[in-house]
């Protein structure tokens, strides 16, 4: 909880499951732990705590991402 993802492990899933979309989930604090998931590979992220506690901004989070549609 907001204590940073687990990059190893998100990068070895990503690796293994080339079929497989990876979602990475815990530990995200903000916009730079995103940025390092998508370096990762991950298609995604659950960010639900960091919306919450305010850590990062869905606003802030797409255009960090180039998503901002």
């Amino acid at each position: 909880m907001g204590t940073g993802p687990d990059l190893a492990t998100t990068k070895a899933l990503c690796a293994s499951s080339r079929r497989l979309r990876v979602i990475a989930s815990g530990g995200i604090r903000d916009v730079d732990d995103l940025k390092s998931i998508e370096r990762a590979g991950a298609a995604g992220a659950v960010i639900g705590r960091a919306l919450y506690d305010g850590g990062v901004s869905l606003r802030e989070a797409k255009a960090a991402l180039g998503r901002e549609s």
